[in-house]
């Protein structure tokens, strides 16, 4: 029972009674009710806010309910004896956040205890409801407030003593409670909890703090007004506030706050860590309330981690941001902000730095970051729930244990989605394909009801549910009929993009096919652009400004952030520099020169380097390190509070964190994951043995008590045949990409071994989900592995589908351009076929010498292989394969059009090309034989045709479901509209024909990047075409890089021939100022075509030469401008 209550104990007799089953006196809940009801009629007198009293079943968690004209009030009542906690609230709480309610009143006879009044005011900010608390003395005050109703009724003996005796109360002021949390974001599956709250100590640059300012305003007869301020100390600011402040010449001010009667408010204020310093302080948080009563909280110093993070990410990174935020900022529809580009550029650091912007605009942060090629769906969905609706563990604990049906009962339609999720999660299915779009609302107008800022980093790691969700909810918020604050701040890794659901998806996110206006902002993130903005960034890490360096010592390296790091810290590691107050020191000046000269050759060199270094001056062993480093690949992460490989090596898995091997999961105090996939490569390849290493530790220790998918992993590992479903299920389990690498080699290995079952199934399952998932490049040595081993004795394959499965490891080369080898597997299946014949053996035989004459074309062999098309044309023509002949004529006309005078040759092949599709109409070959129409009238100047036709056949195809891989001929028509728009046979907006230009960026990136040059092609065009000089000689330079980093074939010499000369006669046309630029960067192209003396030329030179001029490329306007058909 609470002591010193203002109505004591003694007075609330009529309020306990006795219970008949445990001969025990319990407490009334009827009889409080009725009190409680009497309270909301005095205290809402006067307001159209009736109550009403609910039901005793099915009601919802609350015990009255009331509505004005736009919010939902509910209160529940709680006549217990003993203290309240969460768990005694949580039905009220989950019923309220489904059921949209914004008022909710807690009437409490006992005290709620204070961490659970801080964990409601946690809930009611992140939900933006209002609570109101009334308990304990509390409740006693309010009983006192409206005394001449409520004393009569329900305490007429302390009614009887009030009138003799006056109660001297204490002056009431407003409880303040205030705390310091790292990583205050909602995405954590459970909320804060005073008495578990991580030390605040090793702290990482960049890493936010949220102080908390919880205040209750005790005294029921007046409102509070209530100052905050922020004093450093010493005028040392080591922390960036984020949020809006009157800042001061010492601290800063929040606005007045004013708190109602009876009212809690829950304030935090993010403060980020800008201070490489070791010992660092939070300033001082001083109330002021009603301009009398002060209070001050301090907090002790804080340890800084030792780390080798980057400061800042240059010039150009930080314009870039303030654009991409001042787009998207407090805009009223739904924004997008999508970032992409390959490993190392700086991808990661810009969502984040944008997120400081968002949290400083009021934006509610849920983040998504990090590996994700651990998480399934259901996990991801289950973490976006626990946000949205402020969910704790004890609120989570009511649902899981609580009666689903129950549940449903006294819920709405549109809101048992939520619930169907939970089940869903709770049943621990990875599947979530039993739910509808409709099942989803709930989620997404909650996603689309407040200003939510959703980061999600790495996107090429979701599956496919996932993507599906996120497209669903762009579609949702797009066609929304009010206003949307929503943002959603994607990132994606170019180099491990593969996964062609993803990669459409990400296509679409730019697509002008859709009816509503977008506000999506992209932009690729490709490094430094020039040596010296390299320097100066590597300057500006080091902090060793004023130091003559040779630029070209870095000239060999990448000019990714994430490479130019390294090398800082490599520099670091050997001690040619020394960080002393966030400044580098440099002790000798030719020590430094010297090991800049010196440095490694690659990026893996210089992280071994780095290790060898690390290794050398460690205590700990290598085995240790090499156990240490294979079980954070195996588990993608390590806590140190859990893992037992993390409790035993804490201290080294710290030291590696200071070092720059490891890093702070984001939002995980305790969890270390690697800094950078960089990183993550290197110990793959450094410790090859690390899954058997790290499965024969966890087996060793039975360690897998939090991670059960791991169970099935190593039985999978250890298991001696594989049937069809294991290898799905196992598919379905959340592991990592990693590990799911290493355990397919495996499988691989038991089907060719021992497997006499559905082995060809599995064979061309495993190769097709490797290919969509690692790329081409990674599925070739399961090829190789099924080549190298596969015993024709065995029988488990028949000869047909032995064929298949070789001839897509020949077309899998032939991506790859490995040409030759694509050709040693035709001549051993043509082999194969010649002597052991079956039905369909001309039909492998027509596509086998297609793809070698592919294979000629892409290889410089085009005239010496032509007689394979020959030969595929015959069989074709014999057996009635008319889609073969159509691609024969298609790919013949594709090997001559980089040649201007083969252009009646190609145009014969396409017409008869199109004109057999006509006739037969294949239905795999529609999507070509719009594309392939549209060269046609190209190379005719039927531009008339071309736009009507543009816009027809790109709607067909991408709304044709039979076509499945869209994205190239997203490429291709929207080439075909910037070309258009150059030759001036359409007209375009700036904004749209930029627009194109970045589509098309965005989109070849994603379909292949040794093609890229056929996108900076045309940017060098625009730009010339605008007499922007600087822009079009830059897409240039990248056109020629682009195109050098393909072999260099007899098609890639042709074209860089067309391009090069192009722009040389295209800047003569257009004056560009040839003195003002230095034109060595494509000086030996120049001389490898004989182009030097166009430069030279004097304007009636160049007017002579200009008159007999012709195009070497296929299409020539009347201007004699030239453009390569693609």
């Amino acid at each position: 029972m609470p002591k010193n209550r203002i109505i004591g104990e003694e007075y609330w007799s009529h309020f306990i009674e006795m219970d008949n089953k445990t001969n025990r006196m319990k407490h009334n809940g009827h009889e409080f009710e009725k009190l409680v009801h009497c309270l909301l009629q005095e205290m809402y007198s006067g307001t159209i806010i009736k109550w009403e009293q609910t039901q005793t079943t099915h009601d919802g968690n609350k015990d009255f309910k009331a509505r004005d004209n736009d919010k939902i009030y509910w209160a529940e009542c709680k006549n217990y004896n003993t203290t309240i906690d969460l768990k005694t609230l949580a039905a009220t709480l989950v019923m309220a956040e489904i059921e949209n309610v914004n008022v909710i009143l807690f009437f409490c006879y006992s005290p709620i205890n204070e961490n659970t009044k801080t964990k409601l005011s946690s809930f009611s900010k992140s939900t933006n409801k209002t609570i109101y608390f009334y308990d304990g003395n509390l409740l006693d005050q309010l009983i006192l407030k409206y005394q001449e109703t409520i004393l009569p009724a329900f305490f007429p003996e302390f009614h009887r003593h009030l009138a003799k005796h006056d109660i001297v109360g204490n002056q009431i002021f407003p409880l303040i409670l205030c705390y310091a949390e790292r990583n205050p974001f909602l995405d954590k599956t459970s909320s804060f909890n005073l008495q578990k709250l991580d030390e605040l100590q090793d702290l990482q640059l960049g890493e936010i703090v949220g102080i908390h300012l919880i205040v209750t305003n005790n005294n029921l007869n007046q409102k509070a007004d209530c100052v905050f301020k922020l004093e450093f100390t010493n005028n040392e600011k080591s922390f960036e506030i984020l949020d809006e402040v009157e800042n001061s010449r010492n601290g800063a001010c929040l606005r007045n706050i004013t708190i109602l009667a009876g009212e809690t408010i829950h304030k935090v204020i993010f403060m980020k860590l800008q201070n490489h310093a070791p010992i660092v302080n939070l300033p001082n948080i001083k109330c002021i309330i009603n301009k009398r009563q002060e209070c001050t909280f301090s907090f002790g110093t804080i340890r800084t981690l030792r780390t080798r993070q980057i400061a800042y990410i240059g010039q150009k990174y930080i314009e870039r941001k303030e654009y991409l935020c001042k787009k998207c900022i407090n805009k009223k529809q739904l924004s997008i902000m999508f970032i992409y580009g390959g490993s190392g550029t700086g991808k990661s650091r810009m969502l984040h730095e944008c997120m400081d912007k968002f949290i400083s605009a009021g934006y509610q942060i849920i983040t998504f970051t990090g590996v994700y090629s651990t998480y399934s769906a259901s996990g991801i969905l289950q973490e976006l729930i626990f946000s949205l609706y402020g969910f704790t563990d004890e609120i989570i604990e009511y649902i899981i244990q609580n009666n689903y049906e129950e549940l449903e009962f006294y819920t709405s339609d549109k809101y048992r989605g939520v619930f169907k999720i939970l089940k869903i999660i709770h049943d621990n299915k990875s599947e979530l394909s039993s739910l509808k779009v409709s099942d989803l609302f709930v989620l997404f107008e909650k996603l689309a009801s407040a200003k939510y800022f959703i980061l999600i980093d790495d996107i090429q790691y979701w599956p496919d549910e996932l993507i599906e969700f996120l497209r669903s909810f762009i579609s949702y918020a797009n066609n929304m009929q009010r206003h949307c604050y929503t943002v959603i701040a994607i990132a994606a890794n170019t180099d491990v993009l593969h996964k062609v659901s993803t990669i459409e998806f990400l296509s679409q996110l730019e697509s002008n096919s859709e009816t509503y206006r977008k506000n999506i902002c992209s932009y690729e993130i490709t490094g430094f652009e020039t040596e010296q903005q390299s320097y100066l960034f590597l300057s500006e890490v080091l902090g060793i400004d004023g130091i003559n360096l040779d630029i070209n010592m870095i000239n060999k390296f990448s000019f990714k952030p994430k490479y130019l790091t390294e090398i800082a810290n490599y520099l670091l590691d050997i001690n040619a520099i020394t960080i002393t107050n966030n400044r580098g020191l440099v002790g000798d000046t030719y020590f430094l020169k010297q090991a800049l000269s010196k440095l490694p050759a690659s990026m893996h060199d210089i992280i071994d380097n780095r290790w060898e270094i690390y290794l050398a001056n460690c205590k700990t062993s290598r085995d240790d390190y090499e156990l240490i480093i294979s079980c954070i690949l195996f588990l993608e992460s390590v806590d140190l509070l859990y893992d037992s490989i993390g409790q035993k090596y804490k201290s080294d898995i710290l030291k590696l964190s200071q070092y720059g091997f490891l890093k702070k999961k984001f939002n995980q105090s305790s969890i270390y994951v690697f800094e950078h996939d960089t990183i993550k490569i290197y110990f793959k390849t450094k410790y090859c043995n690390w899954l058997d290493v790290a499965i024969s530790y966890y087996t060793m220790h039975n360690d897998f008590s939090l991670k059960p998918t791991l169970n099935r992993i190593c039985e999978i590992y250890k298991s001696p045949s594989i049937s069809y479903q294991t290898y799905l299920d196992y598919m379905d389990d959340t592991c990592s990409n990693d590990i799911r690498y290493s355990i397919t080699e495996r499988i691989i290995r038991i089907i060719l071994m021992k497997n006499k079952e559905n082995s060809y199934l599995l064979l061309q399952r495993i190769f097709r989900d490797v290919r969509e998932n690692y790329g081409e490049k990674d599925v070739e040595h399961f090829y190789q592995l099924f080549i190298d081993w596969y015993d024709g004795n065995t029988r488990i394959l028949e000869l047909q589908q032995y064929c298949i499965l070789v001839m897509s490891y020949a077309e899998n080369q032939l991506k790859l351009k490995n040409t030759k080898n694509a050709i040693a597997l035709y001549e051993k299946l043509i082999l194969i076929l010649s002597k052991n014949p079956f039905e369909d053996s001309n039909y492998y035989l027509a596509q086998i010498y297609n793809r070698w004459f592919i294979c000629g074309r892409i290889g410089s062999y085009t005239q010496e292989f032509s007689s394979k098309l020959d030969i595929s044309t015959k069989l074709s023509r014999k057996n009635g394969y008319h889609a073969m002949c159509i691609e024969n004529h298609f790919d013949k006309a594709q090997s001559m059009m980089i040649y201007a005078d083969k252009k009646t040759e190609v145009l014969r092949h396409l017409k008869v090309g199109c004109e057999t599709y006509k006739l037969y109409e294949p239905e795999e070959l529609s999507g070509h034989y719009f594309y392939r129409s549209i060269q046609i009238d190209f190379l005719e100047s039927k531009f008339s045709c071309i736009k009507n036709k543009i816009w027809d056949y790109e709607y067909r195809i991408l709304n044709d479901e039979k076509i499945t891989y869209k994205l190239f001929f997203r490429v291709q028509f929207l080439i075909f509209k910037v070309m258009l728009y150059l030759m001036d046979k359409t007209e375009y907006t700036d904004f749209e024909i930029n627009n194109y230009l970045e589509n098309l960026n965005l989109y070849q990136t994603m379909q292949n990047k040794l093609q890229l040059y056929r996108c900076y092609y045309l940017y060098g065009k625009y730009y010339t075409k605008k007499h922007m000089w600087d822009e079009a000689l830059l897409f240039y330079k990248k056109t020629l890089d682009n195109l050098n980093e393909n072999i260099n074939t007899e098609e890639i010499h042709a074209q860089k021939k067309a391009i090069f000369e192009d722009m040389l006669i295209n800047f003569k046309k257009n004056k560009f100022p040839f003195k003002q630029y230095d034109f060595g960067y494509f000086e030996s192209t120049m001389k490898e075509f004989s182009f030097e003396k166009i430069v030279f030329y004097s304007d009636e030179e160049f007017e002579r030469f200009f008159n007999t001029y012709n195009s070497s490329a296929i299409i020539s306007t009347s201007e004699k401008e030239g453009f390569l058909l693609f």
